[in-house]
């Protein structure tokens, strides 16, 4: 219900260009998207700026996924995947309980390729808040970390971020800082659940492109050392340039998960919250 006519021409928003930064780093697609939308002209809607949910799980021969939200349309969910993927494995990394679990639980019967896993949240009121995809292809892995709910309203109609990490070849190599900050994320979790097969899958995946940072936060009472390894304390360590990426680049994109949440965020490199905590 967008009126294309309110804008002829080039598009309205940009980013700013900047200096010395390694065009090396990155070849191909871009990295980060807005999800389409109907009702615009369709330069809006091209392939370097926006994307579906049915995109992305058709960028590949997909092997396996799993998914990690807040919100499930388990339905809705399911008709995204390409038809011939419909029943490969698909993991949903929930935060329900009592009724909302036993909701999810009968949504999941018609499908018995899914399989749950709850969150352990460990205070009060805690929320399950991450949006974040893995997927496995034949030819490699892709991580995926998003704004929306995976309910058809969050992506119909509505402006979500999302960023799509390049494709990761299944090869050995050294753990890169993204791979185990994410290794070290899904350990969080507990071990010994269903996870661990994504765990090993993320070890078996040369990771190296991945030139952003994942900067995690879940719950608990962080004290010592593990203090600084979530959230704004760990932030503080990017523009200190102690988290080994290689950067040296005056601004990073950062994957900001917060409290079992995911989102998207540009970040000024030197701003004084980062670094004072206050």
């Amino acid at each position: 219900g967008v009126d294309s006519s309110l804008h002829q021409g080039p598009p309205l928003f940009y980013v700013t260009k900047v200096r010395g930064v390694d065009s090396s780093l990155h070849q191909g697609p871009p990295l980060f998207y807005v999800t389409k939308v109907r009702g615009v002209d369709e330069c809006y809607n091209s392939n370097s700026l926006a994307i579906s949910l049915k995109d992305i799980l058709a960028m590949g021969e997909l092997v396996a996924s799993a998914q990690f939200n807040y919100m499930f349309d388990v339905a809705w969910i399911i008709d995204q995947y390409p038809p011939s993927k419909r029943t490969t494995p698909l993991l949903l990394v929930h935060g329900e309980n009592a009724d909302g679990l036993a909701r999810l639980k009968m949504a999941c019967r018609p499908f018995p390729n899914i399989s749950l896993f709850q969150a352990p949240l460990k205070i009060p009121f805690g929320t399950h808040h991450s949006k974040m995809m893995l997927l496995l292809f034949n030819n490699g892995m892709r991580v995926i970390i998003h704004t929306a709910n995976l309910i058809e309203k969050d992506w119909d109609q509505k402006t979500q971020g999302v960023w799509v990490s390049p494709l990761f070849p299944k090869e050995p190599s050294g753990p890169s800082t993204f791979q185990k900050d994410l290794l070290d994320y899904l350990t969080a979790y507990g071990g010994g659940s269903s996870l661990d097969i994504w765990k090993q899958h993320i070890r078996e995946h040369n990771m190296d492109t991945a030139r952003v940072y994942l900067i995690a936060s879940v719950p608990g009472a962080h004290t010592g050392p593990s203090m600084h390894h979530w959230g704004h304390m760990k932030l503080r360590k990017v523009p200190e340039g102690t988290l080994g990426c290689g950067r040296s680049d005056s601004k990073v994109w950062l994957e900001v998960d917060w409290s079992f949440r995911c989102s998207v965020s540009m970040v000024p490199w030197h701003p004084e919250w980062i670094k004072t905590g206050q």
